[in-house]
């Protein structure tokens, strides 16, 4: 049986109409807890810093995501 993901996307367009940039990601929903450890939420309500900081922790900490 397939697993149950939650599905984030996002999307952003650079500055004076500038290209348009997308990023999507996926999470079993049985391990939806790493987003709250990973402290994830609406990119538009996190800072450039919080951001990057979520996105390096991905990266290094888990294969779930």
């Amino acid at each position: 049986m397939p697993t149950k993901c939650l599905i984030g996307w996002c999307s952003s367009k650079g500055q004076t109409a500038g290209p348009m940039v997308y990023g999507t990601s996926f999470c079993p929903i049985n391990e939806q807890m790493i987003l709250e450890t990973l402290e994830c939420a609406d990119s538009k309500a996190l800072n450039e810093e919080k951001r990057d900081t979520i996105f390096s922790n991905i990266c290094q900490t888990s294969d779930k995501i």
